[in-house]
């Protein structure tokens, strides 16, 4: 059971020259939730991307100059995805992920900064609303 959420991403980025200390981060993490399969996450390119895939459901792309994350191929929120999401923080040179969960107005944009994720939320101001009167009522 999940609850239903759309994502989108802005140049989600991460330099290879991160590879090796986020592949050292998301071993400790697997070791400590004693999540995934027990190989370890050994750093090359095809390693990352089932890590990126089976713990948040990202496709990524990897080239020459690093990784980028491309899209989300599920469509539940699962509590992972957010320890996940901060777990690579430190290694992301920028972006944003967009999401917007099932019930109306829940929206949010994670942007990495700093080395952080930091989460935003909208205020919705309904403008030009207009008021009914209904007869009788108080």
């Amino acid at each position: 059971m999940g609850y239903d959420i759309n994502l989108g991403f802005g140049e989600v980025k991460i330099p290879r020259a991160n590879f090796q200390k986020l592949t050292k981060a998301i071993n400790k993490w697997r070791a400590k939730n004693r999540t995934g399969k027990r190989l370890d996450i050994d750093g090359t390119d095809g390693s990352l991307k089932k890590a990126f895939d089976e713990h948040a459901c990202f496709d990524v792309e990897i080239n020459k100059k690093g990784l980028t994350v491309e899209s989300f191929n599920a469509d539940r929120y699962f509590d992972e995805m957010e320890e996940w999401t901060d777990l690579i923080a430190p290694f992301v040179t920028g972006g944003t992920i967009f999401g917007s969960g099932e019930d109306k107005g829940d929206e949010w944009e994670w942007v990495y900064e700093s080395g952080q994720r930091i989460e935003f939320r909208p205020t919705i101001l309904w403008e030009n609303k207009m008021t009914y009167h209904i007869q009788g009522a108080n």
